[in-house]
């Protein structure tokens, strides 16, 4: 499987998963706040990545799960911003407005994606067989 499609299918579940989160959450969690459903949304993204990148180590290799979780974290955390800007505009603050306020928010979801899968494929990487050419 190609780099690119490796990345959308991340991309693809990813999303997929945040967005069935934030419908089926308000209904399980009694969280006035929405910090403990975020909370958890912010673990999912990190046991989803450390998993992942797991398997992606052990199957293959270090460098290709590398490429494809980096420029899987950044097109997600653009893509969570720029789908929540456009979610929550209203009259009070447009789209444009809210991602220029939350740009910050894209190196924090990237890590929050990229780190344990980092992890997860060095270690899948580490236990993977050996193989002579």
């Amino acid at each position: 499987m190609n780099i690119l499609l490796m990345v959308l299918v991340r991309i693809a579940a990813l999303g997929a998963a945040i967005a069935v989160w934030s419908l089926v959450a308000p209904g399980l969690l009694d969280d006035d706040s929405g910090l403990g459903t975020g909370l958890l949304a912010f673990l999912g993204l990190a046991v989803v990545g450390l998993v992942w990148g797991l398997y992606d180590g052990r199957h293959r290799g270090f460098v290709t799960a590398a490429a494809a979780w980096s420029a899987t974290a950044l097109t997600f955390s653009v893509g969570w911003l720029v789908i929540r800007a456009v979610l929550d505009a209203d009259s009070s603050m447009s789209a444009s407005e809210i991602v220029s306020s939350d740009l910050s928010t894209i190196p924090f979801i990237a890590g929050l994606v990229l780190a344990p899968a980092l992890v997860g494929a060095a270690a899948g990487h580490a236990v993977r067989p050996s193989q002579v050419a």
